[in-house]
């Protein structure tokens, strides 16, 4: 089997999965793209108009609001005053397209199933948007493309949905709010929903002069996203003055983006209900790591939410009850007075500010990161949060703000508690692992004979980019992955978009698998492994487990050979993943944001 230079293009793709910017120049269409299917509806007068604005990779604790010496937020300070600010608030994932799409839907990541890029949102879970058009409201989006496209379903439910492309001045936050302002002054019969994405803090960080000055950068944008992407993970490292550069270079993009903020508030009238977020954070090696994605640690996960109410009711006040983006689609929702859909995870915040709950509830984030090759869920019981590591069935136990002491040890009880929020994460999944140990070289290529079959997501643990490799055909069913395992075991996480997955390992006799069907019980096929041309001992391990109600950890083979373990969970969603393969604008634009290698 031969792979084409495409082929290698997508595997630099998909192992850059988790922070992938996809940029991609769209026309809007002078008519609205999704007609309201009840356009005849009597819209209650007294609904109010919704302004919905998300803030790409903001950290809360550089907003003055939120406790920041600089000045980077006084617009936004301002708003705080006359809103409801929630202190406590965090994230469903590290990163733009899980993270949105939870706000949207009211679901974890692994319940919308826009886990990775490669996927679309099913149809059978509606977003916030489709339910208030179909209740009457008008609805619009304004967004910086980068990873609010149409192509995954973000669009849905929008009367007017209009993209504008990053990192050019026609995406930037001066020209969203120029087109916001636009909209507003022209908007049509009320009720309306206006979305606005502003992606300026994300990197690279490169602010118009005036706010470099105020903030002493000296980075040029791409030096900073250079310097950034040097140290990406913990094996590399910054000196304090390169961290206090990039900080520098990030804080003058928050206030920029601040500034224009001021501009759009003062356009809203005071009976416009304003919900201002934050989809993640941003890291400077407080846990070794910079940018986002990898992690769900504070400087991650942790996000900003303020809403101001119409008419500034609930001005003034702090809420301190942990609360989770996943709670914005049913606190917009019920303004409608509309009931809660059942597909939602979240709640109602209104509620929560006038009723506060005795017991706080448990929040959770999660992320599948392949090119930091990681995949993390956490739990939090404010102050206390569980992060487990799937690969190596770590567990880590903080009481938050400290995120630098593991007090797993001390307290097994607090661990014991947070472990089935876990579990109910992990019980969400069904994937394959395939690992190898051994010395030498081996190489197994994996083909799925089922035509509908796709891999849908792929991460190798500890893969080593000068010496192993990953490789998957155009048509997404063949993926070849070479290692030197060496006595440590190496693995290779997969999940395949098709249920049941008939499994086909073969290639040049180095290992063969064939027409294995992996159900729900143990199966020990007849299979050759070959490691340097040489027969092995052992035959290849096929195995297949149902996670029940406890994390079962991966453990290391105890022996040379191949194993192939399949992991089922016990409650998996109630609709199925969409995989729709990534355009060639897509890709192209990837490419000219440096995103491939």
């Amino acid at each position: 089997m031969t792979f084409s230079t495409k082929s290698r293009i997508v595997i630099a793709l998909a192992l850059l999965i988790a922070l992938a910017v996809i940029a991609v120049t769209f026309t809007p269409d002078p008519e609205p793209r999704n007609p309201a299917p009840n356009a005849n509806v009597t819209r209650p007068a007294g609904w109010p108009n919704i302004l919905l604005i998300s803030l790409d990779t903001v950290r809360p604790d550089h907003l003055g609001c939120y406790g920041y010496p600089r000045d980077t937020s006084p617009n936004l300070d301002r708003l705080a005053d006359r809103a409801t600010q929630f202190t406590h608030a965090w994230a469903t994932a590290p990163w733009t397209l899980p993270s949105h799409m939870s706000v949207f839907t009211s679901r974890l990541p692994s319940h919308h199933r826009v886990d990775s890029i490669s996927r679309v949102l099913p149809e059978a879970i509606p977003t916030l948007t489709q339910l208030l058009q179909a209740a009457g409201y008008h609805t619009a989006a304004l967004v910086n493309n980068g990873q609010m496209r149409a192509h995954w379903g973000f669009d849905r439910g929008f009367d007017q949905w209009r993209e504008f492309e990053v990192d050019t001045p026609a995406g930037d936050c001066d020209a969203i709010t120029t087109q916001a302002s636009r909209w507003l002054n022209n908007a049509p019969a009320e009720p309306w929903l206006l979305f606005l994405h502003y992606y300026d803090p994300h990197d690279a960080y490169d602010a118009p002069e005036y706010w470099r000055n105020r903030f002493n950068v000296t980075l040029t944008g791409q030096q900073a996203r250079q310097l950034a992407w040097r140290a990406r993970s913990p094996d590399q490292s910054l000196t304090d003055d390169e961290r206090q550069s990039l900080i520098n270079a990030y804080d003058a993009e928050i206030a920029w983006l601040d500034h224009e903020l001021g501009f759009l508030f003062a356009g809203v009238d005071d009976q416009t209900m304003i919900v201002v977020l934050t989809d993640h954070g941003e890291a400077f090696e407080e846990h070794g790591w910079t940018l986002h994605g990898a992690t769900v640690y504070e400087e991650e996960t942790r996000a900003a939410l303020i809403i101001r109410y119409p008419n500034a009711q609930y001005a003034g006040r702090e809420i301190t009850t942990p609360v989770s983006l996943m709670d914005i689609a049913p606190t917009i929702y019920a303004q409608a007075d509309q009931a809660p859909s059942s597909h939602w995870m979240g709640r109602d915040l209104t509620a929560l500010i006038d009723n506060p709950p005795d017991v706080a509830p448990i929040i959770r984030a999660q992320t599948k990161a392949v090119i930091e090759q990681q995949i993390v869920r956490c739990a939090i019981d404010n102050p206390w949060k569980l992060i487990h590591s799937q690969f190596d069935n770590a567990l880590s136990l903080y009481r938050l703000p400290d995120e630098h002491t593991d007090l797993a040890a001390q307290h097994p009880d607090v661990v014991d508690r947070l472990m089935p929020h876990i579990h109910d994460q992990i019980a969400a999944e069904e994937f394959h692992l395939l690992r190898a140990r051994g010395a030498g070289k081996h190489e197994l290529t994996i083909n799925l004979p089922d035509p509908d079959a796709r891999f849908g997501l792929f991460i190798p643990a500890d893969f080593n980019p000068q010496r192993d490799s990953i490789e998957i055909s155009p048509d997404g069913r063949t993926l070849r992955w070479i290692t030197y395992p060496g006595r440590d075991t190496q693995t290779l996480y997969l999940e395949i978009e098709s249920t049941p997955v008939q499994v086909q390992i073969t290639d040049r006799g180095v290992l063969t698998l064939e027409n294995v069907e992996i159900e729900p019980t143990h199966v020990q096929p007849r299979v050759q492994v070959r490691i340097n041309d040489r027969p092995a001992p052992d035959p290849v391990n096929v195995e297949s487990d149902v996670l029940l109600s406890a994390v079962q950890p991966i453990t290391p083979l105890d022996r040379d050979g191949v194993s192939i373990r399949r992991f089922i969970g016990a409650n998996p969603p109630d609709v199925d993943p969409n995989t729709e393969p990534l355009d060639d604008e897509t890709l192209r634009h990837l490419r000219t944001l440096g995103y491939t290698r």
